[in-house]
């Protein structure tokens, strides 16, 4: 029976191709465009690195020990590192043995929610823009 029902996988456009290979034509997935002026780093900056540390530093800054993250060494990983650490649990532990991977010591909390904040509106826009392609919503 169908149930009408479509559920969609919301995800960044860097996520979706690098990480999991994915086309971004698949009938379950919106990507969210990386910005046009954004560059590639050297290295990365994953998993509670700089962005996530800097988001916990903002919205729970009593969770955050701000003088051992400011003491972390980046971890330096690049794309090769990526794709094994996301493949491979045991990889991923003997890569980032603290358990991330990039750099927090550099966080900085208002930078981060700021990327944050301009990522949600991303989403938001995209959902709203998909649904009144489909009909799905009225627009204003």
């Amino acid at each position: 029976m169908d149930t009408g029902m479509r559920a969609f996988y919301v995800l960044p456009e860097f996520d979706a191709k690098v990480r999991f290979r994915l086309t971004g034509r698949e009938h379950h997935v919106l990507l969210v465009p990386a910005p046009e002026s954004q560059e590639r780093p050297e290295y990365l900056d994953v998993h509670a690195g700089r962005g996530e540390t800097g988001l916990m530093a903002h919205y729970f800054p009593d969770q955050v020990k701000v003088e051992v993250a400011r003491t972390l060494k980046s971890t330096n990983l690049t794309l090769r590192d990526l794709a094994e650490w996301d493949h491979s649990w045991s990889d991923a532990r003997k890569m980032t043995p603290m358990g991330y991977f990039g750099d927090p010591a550099n966080f900085d909390p208002e930078a981060s929610r700021q990327k944050m904040e301009d990522f949600v509106n991303q989403v938001v826009n995209l959902i709203e823009s998909f649904m009144k392609a489909k009909g799905l919503m009225q627009a204003h």
